[in-house]
């Protein structure tokens, strides 16, 4: 079956939001591993492209992206592995 990843970016108060919608593989670790791999690297590219400008070092970006997300796990938005399959999607 198909997959597919929607981005948007969502005007907001504070600020843009970058959202990604998808649904991955169920059937085969495989193909999944390798839509979480490829996410990633959407994710990776996007990280660089905020920094771009930015006169910070990568301890300071690393600063400023906990902070932004630090409410979201207080929020449910991140859920924990319910298996150890699970948690390798997980690790960067």
């Amino acid at each position: 079956m198909q997959r597919v990843a929607l981005e948007a970016v969502l005007r907001a108060p504070g600020g843009s939001v970058r959202v990604i919608v998808t649904h991955l593989e169920f059937y085969s670790l495989r193909q999944r591993l390798a839509q979480v791999e490829r996410l990633r690297e959407l994710q990776r590219e996007a990280v660089g492209h905020a920094f771009e400008n930015a006169k910070l070092n990568v301890e300071q970006q690393a600063a400023v992206l906990r902070e932004s997300f630090a409410h979201a796990s207080e929020l449910g938005w991140f859920c924990l592995p319910e298996t150890e399959e699970d948690s390798r999607l997980l690790v960067m």
